[in-house]
């Protein structure tokens, strides 16, 4: 079976600018609460981005994404859900759900995935 089969909802493969904040560095164990990075997909409920910080799986992380219909970004809450260790860059790839979201928000992810699926 293929993965994209069990998702809850389809994914963009799209590289987008994001601010991601970590909202208890001191418990996930970082020194910088705030990094850039480029997300690797988007989907309307969750997110996957690499970053150079390990985040344990149940870090709680905002997610501030601007997408190209609306003009500011748009904060999003999610929490870490699956952690994988890229060593040839080292890197990890981060699988972060989104939770939380208001009708507003979750209408503007809807129509930026079904704009780009």
């Amino acid at each position: 079976m293929n993965s994209d089969n069990r998702r809850r909802s389809p994914r963009v493969n799209q590289e987008k600018f994001l601010r991601v904040t970590v909202m208890d560095p001191v418990k996930a164990g970082i020194k910088k609460a705030t990094v850039q990075l480029l997300s690797q997909d988007l989907s309307m409920h969750g997110i996957r981005f690499r970053t150079y910080d390990f985040l344990p799986l149940t870090t709680a992380i905002r997610v501030d994404l601007k997408l190209e219909h609306i003009s500011a970004p748009v904060a999003i809450p999610g929490v870490v859900r699956r952690v994988r260790e890229l060593p040839n860059f080292r890197m990890y790839e981060v699988g972060a759900e989104f939770h939380s979201l208001s009708p507003e928000v979750l209408a503007l992810l809807t129509e930026f995935v079904d704009r780009h699926a």
